[in-house]
């Protein structure tokens, strides 16, 4: 599916700009790691390292309680022009229940996914 690949892509490009090299470090991911994955991936069934990896890219964009922070995507040039699907997958999961990190990872896939079927 090209929309799993551009997903990838966008997720790369959201590291590289946010210098989340950290992420890389943390969930012990390599960057082959990431370009073997199949294009047509189901993020659900990713294994937790790499889910927990994703939701560290992530971390710029959510609040204390590991929810989407709207406010924090103000002023950003690469998100701002998708708010509207990010209100709408914060709406969809915010009743997700995190009790646990693991739990955050799954709910920041949950939203990865959400971003790649919403449409604006």
């Amino acid at each position: 599916m090209q929309s799993g690949f551009l997903l990838f892509i966008f997720l790369t490009l959201l590291c590289i700009c946010h210098g989340n090299e950290k992420c890389y470090e943390i969930h012990s991911v390599t960057q082959s790691e990431l370009e073997s994955m199949p294009r047509n991936t189901i993020l659900d069934g990713l294994p937790l390292k790499m889910k927990c990896f994703l939701k560290c890219l992530m971390d710029d964009i959510l609040g204390v309680d590991g929810r989407i922070d709207l406010s924090r995507i103000d002023g950003n040039e690469e998100l701002e022009p998708r708010r509207n699907k990010l209100e709408k997958c914060k709406e969809r999961y915010d009743s997700y229940i995190i009790n646990n990190a693991d739990e955050a990872c799954d709910y920041a896939v949950k939203v990865l996914q959400c971003l790649r079927v919403t449409k604006n």
